[in-house]
C-alpha cells in the first residue's frame, strides 16, 4: 500500500512516541519495583531486629515453648525460628512450605547475621530474609510474597499508568497535528506541481506564513510566473516558426543523421505530393542529397529535372545544409528546394523569343539579298529557254535550273513568313468542333499512311479566344509530323477535356511513332532543326510561335521505339462569354 506524505510523517512519530513511553514506563516501573523491595525488606529487617531484641532480652532458663509464646504476643505473622541444628523450633509456614525452608536454609554454606534466598520453585516466587540471634544461635526468618509486591506496585502505579496513556493520547493527537499542518502544504505543492505538468500556470500557492514552507510557496509562486512567461514566449515562436514553415512557398524537408524524415512542411507536400500520389523520383533525390551532405559534411546546391511521361519534366532547385546543436553537433540535413518549372519555362521562352527575333532578322535580310538574285537568275534562264528551245537537251537544264530556283524562291518564302509572322485575329471559337474540323482536312494524308484516329474528344463545348486559321495550321504541322514518325502505321490518339481546378482546355495528339530520343528533345522547337533530309527545320516552330501567339502552351514527351504526345493547353472562357 503507497502511504501518502501525511502518514509518512505520522507514523514514525507516532512510533517514536510509544516506544519512547514503554521504555519510560519500563525504566520507571523497574526503577519502583527495586524501591518498593528495598522498603519490604526494610520492613522486614525491622520486624527481624524487634524480635532479636525480645529473644536476646528473654532469660537464659526460659525455655523454647516460652520464648514462641513472647514472640505471640507480638502478633507477627509470617514467623519461621530455626534453631543451630536446623530443626524448626516455630513456623508459621505449612508444611510444605516449612519443608522447603529447611531444605534451602540446609543448603546454604556460609550464614552471616542477615543473609536471604528466594523460592523460585513454586508457584508464588517467595523471598526469605534469616538473621542469626545469639547467644541461642538461632535463626529468626520471615518472607513476602514477591507476586505480592508486583500487584501493590501496579496498584501504586496505576494513576501514573493512566497520566501516561492520557499524555500519549495528546501527544498523538499533537502528532497528527502536526503531521497534518507540515503535510497539507506539501500535499497543496504537489498538487500544483501537476497542475502545471498539464499546462495550466493558474495555481498558485497561498500560505500565510513566514517559515521556511512559506519561503518556498513564494519562490514557487515566482517559479511559476517565470515559467509561464517563459512558455508563452516559447509558444508564440514555436507558432511563428511553424506559421512560416506552413507558409512558405519554399519545400523544406528534415532528416536525421540515419535519414529517416523527421519533418516536412505543406509546400513540401505540395511539390512532393502525398500517399500515392508522391513522387518517388524527386522524394528519393532529397533523401539522396541529404545523406550526401551528411556524409560531406557540408551543403550541396543544384538544379535537377525530372521528366515524366505526360510532360517534359519539373525543375527542381534544391539545396541542403546541415542541421548543427548550440554545441556544434551534427543532429541531420536539412533540404530546402523549390518548384523553378516556370520560372525556366519564361526564362527559355524568352532566351527563344531572342533567338527567333535574332534569327527573323538575320533570315529576313538574307530573304531579300537571295530573292534579287534569284529574279536575275530565273529570268536569264527564260530567255536562254526561249532562245534555245531546238536543243531539248539544254531546254530540260534550264527548265530544271528554273525549277530549283522556284524551289529555293517558296524556302526564302518560309523563311521571310517564320521572320515575319502576321498578327493572330483572335475570336471566341468552340474547339472541340475546330480540332475535329481540321483532322477531316488531312483525311487523305491519313488514309494513305494506314494509321487509325483515335477520337477521345470530349462532347460538350468548349471555348476559347484564338486565332481559327493559325490554331487550323498547329493542328495540320503537328498531324503531318505524326504520320512522318509512323511509317509504316499506327494509331493517332486526338484526347482533350478540362482538368479538375484549371481554367485551361488540354488537348493531346499522341502516336505510336518511333518516337525521339532523349538527346534532341530539347531542340525540336529550335528553327531549322530537322531529322528529315526533305525538311527546312521551321515546321515546328512555327506551331510553337503561334502557340505562344494563341495565348497558348505546347509541351512534349516521348521515348524513342514507343512514340511522342503533344499537349497543348488553351485558356478557357465562359460559354457566355461567345455569345
Amino acid at each position: 500500500m503507497k502511504l501518502d506524505i501525511e502518514n509518512k510523517i505520522l507514523i514514525p512519530f507516532i512510533i517514536l512516541i510509544i516506544i519512547s513511553i514503554f521504555a519510560v514506563g519500563l525504566v520507571s516501573y523497574n526503577g519502583s519495583y527495586h524501591l518498593l523491595l528495598e522498603s519490604k525488606l526494610a520492613e522486614l529487617q525491622e520486624d527481624l531486629e524487634e524480635i532479636s531484641r525480645i529473644i536476646e532480652r528473654s532469660d537464659f532458663n526460659l525455655t523454647s515453648d516460652q520464648v514462641v509464646t513472647n514472640i505471640k504476643k507480638l502478633k507477627k505473622n509470617n514467623l519461621i525460628i530455626i534453631d543451630g541444628s536446623g530443626n524448626t523450633v516455630f513456623s508459621d509456614y505449612g508444611s510444605d512450605l516449612n519443608r522447603y525452608l529447611l531444605e534451602e536454609f540446609k543448603k546454604t554454606k556460609e550464614r552471616n547475621d542477615y543473609y536471604q534466598f528466594r523460592l523460585d520453585n513454586r508457584d508464588d516466587k517467595i523471598l526469605f530474609l534469616f538473621k542469626k540471634i545469639y547467644p541461642q544461635s538461632w535463626y529468626i526468618g520471615t518472607g513476602m510474597v514477591l507476586n505480592s509486591v508486583s500487584f501493590s506496585l501496579l496498584e501504586i502505579q496505576k494513576y501514573t499508568i493512566f497520566v501516561a496513556i492520557i499524555f500519549a493520547i495528546i501527544a498523538v493527537e499533537l502528532t497528527i497535528a502536526i503531521a497534518h499542518n507540515l503535510s497539507k502544504p506539501i500535499k497543496k505543492l504537489a498538487e500544483a506541481c501537476n497542475k502545471i505538468s498539464t499546462g495550466d500556470f493558474n495555481k498558485k500557492l497561498d500560505f500565510k506564513r513566514t517559515d521556511e514552507i512559506g519561503v518556498l510557496a513564494e519562490a514557487f509562486n515566482n517559479m511559476i510566473s517565470k515559467i509561464e512567461r517563459s512558455t508563452e514566449e516559447l509558444k508564440n515562436l514555436k507558432e511563428m516558426n511553424e506559421d512560416i514553415l506552413r507558409s512558405t512557398t519554399t519545400g523544406i524537408v528534415t532528416v536525421d543523421n540515419c535519414g529517416n524524415v523527421s519533418s516536412i512542411n505543406r509546400a513540401a507536400e505540395k511539390i512532393l505530393g502525398k500517399g500515392e500520389q508522391l513522387n518517388e523520383e524527386i522524394y528519393s533525390k532529397i533523401i539522396e542529397l541529404s545523406l550526401k551532405a551528411l556524409k560531406k559534411g557540408r551543403g550541396i546546391s543544384d538544379l535537377y529535372k525530372f521528366n515524366s511521361d505526360t510532360e517534359t519534366g519539373k525543375v527542381i532547385e534544391i539545396n541542403t545544409s546541415l542541421l548543427t546543436s548550440e554545441k556544434g553537433i551534427v543532429t541531420g540535413a536539412l533540404c530546402s528546394f523549390n518548384d523553378i518549372t516556370k520560372r525556366k519555362e519564361i526564362e527559355e521562352k524568352m532566351e527563344q523569343i531572342d533567338k527567333l527575333k535574332s534569327l527573323g532578322q538575320l533570315a529576313a535580310g538574307l530573304a531579300h539579298e537571295i530573292r534579287n538574285p534569284l529574279a536575275g537568275m530565273k529570268t536569264s534562264a527564260q530567255v536562254l529557254m526561249s532562245r534555245l528551245k531546238n536543243n531539248r537537251s539544254a531546254v530540260m537544264l534550264l527548265d530544271k535550273i528554273v525549277s530549283e530556283i522556284d524551289r529555293v524562291n517558296e524556302l526564302v518564302s518560309d523563311i521571310l513568313n517564320f521572320a515575319k509572322p502576321q498578327e493572330p485575329c483572335l475570336e471566341v471559337t468552340e474547339v472541340t468542333s475546330l480540332i475535329r474540323e481540321a483532322v477531316e482536312l488531312m483525311g487523305e494524308h491519313i488514309k494513305s499512311s494506314d494509321v487509325i484516329v483515335k477520337d477521345e474528344l470530349p462532347g460538350e463545348k468548349y471555348y476559347s479566344k484564338i486565332d481559327k486559321g493559325q490554331f487550323k495550321q498547329i493542328l495540320v504541322n503537328l498531324v503531318m509530323n505524326s504520320l512522318k514518325a509512323m511509317e509504316n502505321g499506327g494509331e493517332l490518339l486526338l484526347k482533350g477535356g478540362k482538368q479538375e481546378q484549371e481554367p485551361y482546355f488540354t488537348l493531346v495528339i499522341a502516336d505510336t511513332g518511333k518516337g525521339i530520343s532523349p538527346e534532341i528533345i530539347d531542340r525540336i522547337f529550335d528553327p531549322f532543326f530537322t531529322t528529315y533530309a526533305e525538311g527546312t527545320g521551321l515546321g515546328l516552330s512555327v506551331v510553337k510561335r503561334l502557340v505562344i501567339q494563341n495565348n497558348g502552351d505546347i509541351r512534349v514527351a516521348s521515348r524513342p521505339g514507343e512514340g511522342t504526345r503533344f499537349t497543348i493547353k488553351l485558356p478557357l472562357i465562359e460559354e457566355d462569354s461567345s455569345k
